[in-house]
């Protein structure tokens, strides 16, 4: 007959039994805290949290005029002086781009208010060409800036596709093809002489060919195509412009929604690869803990040329347009630590005025309307292009 085994006490097994038990209360307590501590929104709601206080600080910050406060000081909201009205006309094409987002009628509201300052500020050139013109001075690409917000705001509307509308929307344009050489860039200002300028070679470009793509009007898709011609022989043999870039992707892109000619393509992929050299490389880096130089508030304009070429891209490089859409992401929630105030915001204000409005350094001494507008236009790209 077997005997009973009977069990042995070991002391070791209960020791490590209990370490082991330790363990996992402790890995489930500190995932608790973990899960507490995290933001409860995902990606895409904190973006689409921040358009909304960026666009209350437009509302805000409106003048009785129509234009916005250009400049306030971050921690007292005092009023810097000085003004940009370039960057005043930027300010509505951002503008326009939130209101096709949201169709927020207060946002509506405030466009309107904005165009009819312009509108006040608009001269004849000709019998067919108007331009804005400040303190006696005409520059294209406040013209250029004005013409993209007048038709992100009646695209995204039709019933705003009135004949004045569209009547001033054509001699706006028909000014900007006006300012073209016979290089196929654009004369920015006349005064005291003729200067061409790469910000505004990418910024009319930009705003005629999406004029075309509301108007058909086929004098706007011809000069665009010589811009095209001229950026690719030009620009193409240069490192990375970062004053072209945005504005020029930008055009590129909707020419070549126009027109998909394999040419436009090749130039947006090699640009894609000189901003990545240029820029988006190190902000890769910064964001992964390799290096300690801050990706700075106007990053934001480069990433409105990215998305851009990331738009294209879906449909010809799906490799590319994965890389440069997280790439995107990740740069903008970053840019979130800028917004003064918000929810993951770094910076604050003891005024109320500048709640909402992004700094425009990376010390964030100031905010300026242009560093904003960047940040919502690169924004409302990222949910229009790459969502």
């Amino acid at each position: 007959m077997k005997k009973k085994r009977t069990s042995k006490f070991d002391p070791v097994h209960v020791v490590w039994g209990f370490v082991i038990v330790g363990l996992a209360c402790f890995a489930i307590a500190a995932v608790w805290r973990l899960v507490q501590v995290m933001p409860k929104e995902n990606a895409a709601e904190r973006l689409q949290g921040s358009l909304v206080r960026q666009g209350k600080w437009f509302v805000r910050n409106q003048t009785e005029e129509g234009d916005f406060v250009y400049e306030r000081i971050s921690a007292t909201g005092e009023v810097k002086e000085g003004n940009n009205i370039v960057r005043q006309a930027g300010a509505l094409y951002g503008l326009g781009q939130l209101y096709a987002h949201t169709k927020d009628p207060e946002i509506a509201r405030t466009l309107e208010k904005g165009l009819a300052y312009f509108r006040g500020l608009t001269a004849t050139i000709s019998a067919e060409a108007s331009a804005i013109t400040h303190n006696d001075a005409t520059q294209t690409n406040t013209t250029a800036l004005l013409v993209l917000g007048l038709v992100e705001y009646m695209e995204a509307d039709e019933a705003l596709q009135t004949t004045d509308n569209l009547e001033y929307l054509a001699r706006l344009s028909n000014y900007l093809v006006s300012t073209q050489t016979s290089s196929g860039a654009y004369i920015n200002t006349y005064v005291p002489t003729p200067t061409e300028s790469d910000y505004n070679n990418g910024e009319t470009m930009y705003a005629l060919i999406r004029s075309y793509r509301l108007t058909r009007k086929q004098s706007y898709l011809l000069s665009v195509k010589r811009m095209a011609n001229y950026a690719m022989f030009h620009y193409g043999k240069l490192d990375f412009n970062s004053s072209f870039f945005s504005w020029g992707m930008a055009g590129f892109a909707h020419l070549y929604r126009v027109e998909p000619n394999e040419k436009y393509w090749q130039f947006m992929q090699a640009y894609a690869g000189k901003y990545m050299t240029s820029r988006g490389n190190a902000y890769d880096q910064y964001l992964s803990g390799k290096t300690k130089e801050a990706i700075a508030p106007h990053a934001a304009v480069f990433l409105e040329g990215v998305s851009h070429i990331a738009w294209i891209a879906k449909e010809k490089d799906a490799s590319l347009s994965h890389t440069l859409t997280r790439h995107t992401q990740r740069v903008l929630q970053f840019l979130l630590t800028y917004e003064i105030g918000g929810p993951y915001g770094a910076f604050l204000s003891e005024n109320d005025d500048v709640i909402g409005a992004v700094c425009a350094t990376i010390a964030c001494g100031t905010t300026r309307i242009d560093f904003l507008q960047h940040n919502m236009s690169a924004i409302i790209l990222y949910f229009r292009f790459l969502q």
